[in-house]
């Protein structure tokens, strides 16, 4: 397929409306509870799915969305331009059973005025967008803070007739991409390109512009004003002052203009304190993930962990050929250092993880000449709601335990290493000596750290 570039999108007799909320510069706005206009009459649309909640979902006529989604289908085939302040997808609750049998009730998305079909997938707050410098939306998308998700492949594009075969597809337009720092899309721009043998070969001749943007953290006019500012629309340009003009003053313009300038300083000094106590907050919160995450993941969230427990030697390792992490141990433990292998299971334990913490301590005694302690943090049943599965979480099969107890390996479950931060975190702080005893005289699962 050639490639199709991104260009500006604004024209100065672009007709938008704007969906799902209300601005001032826009040309048309409507709420959700509200009777939609004809959308085949503006060139462009923004819809923003933020408040869609799944109350204001299950209590509007679907109807109305399903007759939305074929102006929307012709706008996209036809030049318009269609953008999307984007939200996780959910569906709106089961009904609840009939006396005679299950509910036959149809379960809506939140994308159902969309003639195409999304996947998103819920991640810890990120902070770092990576966004094409010459993005039509830069500098909507400059001011967004974090994001709490990111989209699962290119949108599909659903057919308007049952069992129609379509012959096009979405596919994204070079230079309009907005990604995470592992690649992962957070928002995209396509427009529709013909399918040949399966594979997108030509764009669909005069195509439209579907825009998907991550939600905004700042308030919810001054992001939507940026994306009708980048079609195009904003409010009435006025002549600038002379200089002569600015040095008058009538009132108390002047003694205004002063409270204005305290209250700024007292806006910025907030401001400063609101996001300090943010960043502290999503600090302290991120130690959810010992109970539900994998991979690299989980292992940030156990170094984190320990960190908070007092082992501010803690060293991530990671690799295929390696432990997960390392820490000093005191001498009256006898061991030299902690070996620490994470692993996950979205069921129970493996004993091939046991000889593996049990490989990787062996290899650092042998290393540094002194006996190093083996622990397994393990975080199995992660997907069970905690504390229900707190028992499943902590239970490990005898043979296991067996083998722990053999080499010489202690066995943390991370929801253990969960509780242990919760009371640190709280009231009780950290006494590593004592962690460091309990962890090196441990053969076995240790249920409690502290």
């Amino acid at each position: 397929m050639h490639v199709k570039t991104g260009g500006r999108l604004a024209a100065q007799d672009l007709q938008v409306c704007l969906v799902g909320n209300r601005h001032q510069d826009a040309d048309m706005s409507v709420g959700w509870d509200e009777p939609f206009p004809n959308l085949d009459d503006p060139h462009a649309l923004i819809v923003d799915l933020t408040t869609l909640t799944g109350q204001v979902l299950e209590r509007i006529d679907k109807a109305k969305l399903g007759e939305a989604r074929k102006s929307l289908w012709d706008k996209l085939f036809n030049g318009g331009i269609i953008v999307v302040i984007t939200q996780p997808v959910f569906l709106t609750k089961l009904a609840r059973a009939s006396f005679n049998g299950p509910s036959s009730s149809p379960r809506y998305s939140n994308y159902h005025i969309f003639p195409f079909s999304l996947k998103t997938t819920k991640v810890s707050d990120g902070f770092r967008m990576l966004a094409d410098d010459k993005h039509d939306f830069r500098a909507y998308i400059g001011s967004i803070k974090k994001f709490t998700f990111y989209i699962e492949d290119l949108p599909e594009l659903n057919p308007l007739s049952p069992g129609v075969t379509l012959l096009v597809s979405l596919a994204a337009i070079e230079g309009q991409s907005i990604k995470d720092n592992s690649g992962h899309d957070l928002g995209l721009t396509m427009s529709v390109a013909k399918l040949r043998n399966g594979v997108c070969g030509d764009w669909f001749p005069g195509a439209g512009h579907l825009v998907l943007l991550p939600p905004p953290t700042e308030p919810a006019d001054d992001a939507i004003g940026k994306i009708l500012s980048a079609l195009g629309k904003s409010a009435p340009q006025t002549e600038t002052p002379p200089a002569w003009a600015e040095r008058l003053t009538l009132g108390h313009a002047d003694e205004y203009r002063e409270k204005v300038a305290k209250l700024m300083e007292d806006k910025a000094r907030i401001q400063g304190a609101i996001d300090g106590l943010e960043r502290e907050t999503d600090k302290i919160l991120a130690h959810r993930r010992l109970l539900y995450t994998k991979g690299r993941e989980l292992e940030d969230a156990v170094v984190s962990a320990f960190r908070t427990l007092g082992f501010d030697d803690i060293k991530q390792m990671g690799g295929g050929d390696k432990e997960d992490a390392t820490f000093g141990m005191g001498g009256g433990t006898g061991y030299s250092c902690g070996v620490v292998e994470v692993k996950s299971s979205d069921r129970g334990s493996s004993m091939q993880h046991i000889f593996q913490c049990k490989k990787w301590a062996a290899d650092r005694a042998e290393a540094d000449g002194k006996p190093s302690k083996g622990i397994l943090v393990y975080n199995q049943h992660r997907i069970k709601p905690y504390p229900k599965s707190r028992g499943d979480r902590v239970k490990f099969e005898k043979n296991q335990a067996r083998q722990a107890k053999k080499n010489d390996i202690c066995i943390i479950p991370s929801c253990v290493l969960f509780e242990a931060v919760r009371r640190v975190l709280g009231s009780k702080g950290p006494e590593r000596a004592k962690i460091e005893t309990k962890i090196s005289s441990t053969v076995g699962v240790l249920e409690d750290v502290l």
